[in-house]
């Protein structure tokens, strides 16, 4: 796919790591004081991501669930508020 449009391919993946920068901050701010409901909601975020990169890339493939960038938001705005 990347070849036949690799403009739009490179707009996928900057949508994507946007996504991946935030994980990878909820991932290393993750320490023995976080508390059990925010490590399960990072890796909550960690699986939808999965499925967005499932629904970006591989559509034939088919997610699971739906997925948008809408619910990736919402879970980064529940993230950011808890300890």
């Amino acid at each position: 796919k990347a070849a036949d449009d690799p403009a739009k391919e490179e707009q996928k993946a900057a949508q994507l790591n946007k996504y991946t920068r935030h994980l990878d901050q909820q991932l290393s701010g993750l320490c023995e004081n976080t508390s059990e409901q925010k490590t399960a909601l990072v890796e909550e975020f960690y699986w939808m991501l999965e499925e967005y990169k499932i629904s970006l890339f591989a559509q034939e493939i088919k997610t699971l669930t739906k997925i948008s960038t809408k619910k990736l938001d919402q879970v980064l705005i529940k993230l950011s508020t808890m300890i």
